[in-house]
């Protein structure tokens, strides 16, 4: 027979942002009630808290399964934990590496912590393990959470004029709000480039200036993609101005339009245009309402997605959206 386990606790995000969370004066308030930016900020509390819960249980599932595998084999549960999550000690080299690596942080000589890394080693395999079991469960169907996650909060941005790439009105609509001197947006345009040719007309990228950085220097290439895009070359402009970031400097927006074969006059009639500053200021002024705060910032349909691997959990985000919509 199939060793099933279901847990279903608590309600629904949407259940719970209609539900009265406090009173004030004769009120009663949902978090449904409140600022968008209060309700993103109570959604990461609630985020942090089901991850953390997930967690622990995750961990009863592996002990539940521990003891049914115990009786099924007619053995002691230590005995199928320890043939389970068996894990061969690490060697000299790896203990030595994870030393040096963050030497910087581990105030003692190698020889006195060496026991302690060897063992903080060991114990990241043996969580390892555990993870690749609840994975394996959950494949199986014998292990099913049923508990739900929190719903965060849909902004609404206005990305009138604003450049994007996809299909207009495709199913999932990705805003990301960047600067162009940010490493981690150079990162994040790479794998926005590759996870279009992935979904294509499934979604909608609109790209949104955020010049954070207080050098200058993006806000100027910020206007100067503002000229390209009138020019019809917005994308080429971003892509290149992304591969020479370390480079950039006051006049690069002349010497991008240059290299793309822009207009000149134009480009530098458009450059000089009030128009041009007040778009990237709108943009920029949308991010401080928003409460942003780093970049880059992704928006899925409304819903602000904060990721640590950006490649595996994009994918993830944008999965997630479109079972939404079907």
């Amino acid at each position: 027979a199939l060793w099933c386990v279901v847990l279903f606790i608590g309600s629904s995000g949407a259940v719970q942002a209609q539900e009265p969370a406090f009173r004030f004066g004769d009120r009663s308030f949902a978090t449904a009630d409140l600022a968008k930016t209060v309700q993103q900020t109570l959604y990461e509390a609630e985020w942090e808290f089901h991850q953390k819960r997930q967690q622990i249980i995750d961990t009863a599932v592996v002990d539940l399964y521990f003891d049914s595998e115990a009786r099924k084999q007619g053995k002691s549960v230590e005995a199928v934990r320890r043939e389970i999550l068996n894990v061969p000690p690490p060697t000299d080299g790896q203990v030595r590496a994870f030393y040096d690596e963050n030497k910087a942080r581990i105030p003692a000589p190698f020889e006195v912590v060496r026991g302690d890394v060897a063992r903080h080693l060991r114990s990241q395999q043996v969580d390892a393990k555990k993870t690749e079991l609840v994975a394996k469960l959950k494949a199986s169907g014998q292990y099913a959470s049923l508990m739900p996650e929190p719903k965060a909060p849909v902004f609404d941005i206005d990305t009138t004029g604003y450049p994007r790439r996809g299909k207009a009105g495709a199913k999932v609509k990705l805003v990301d709000f960047a600067d162009y001197q940010c490493p981690h947006c150079k990162q994040a345009s790479a794998t926005l480039n590759a996870v279009m040719k992935i979904y294509g007309d499934q979604v909608e990228w609109v790209f949104m200036d955020f010049p954070i950085i207080r050098s200058g220097i993006s806000r100027k290439v910020a206007v100067g993609a503002v000229c390209a895009q009138q020019q019809g070359k917005f994308w080429e402009y971003h892509d290149l101005a992304f591969s020479r970031q370390g480079a950039l400097h006051s006049e690069s927006p002349g010497e991008l339009a240059l290299e793309l074969d822009l207009d000149e006059a134009a480009f530098e009639k458009c450059y000089r245009s009030p128009e041009s500053n007040d778009r990237v200021a709108r943009s920029e002024e949308q991010a401080r309402k928003l409460e942003l705060n780093a970049t880059p910032s992704l928006f899925i349909n409304g819903r602000r997605v904060k990721l640590r691997n950006l490649e595996d959990g994009l994918v993830e985000a944008i999965e997630k959206a479109l079972d939404e919509k079907s």
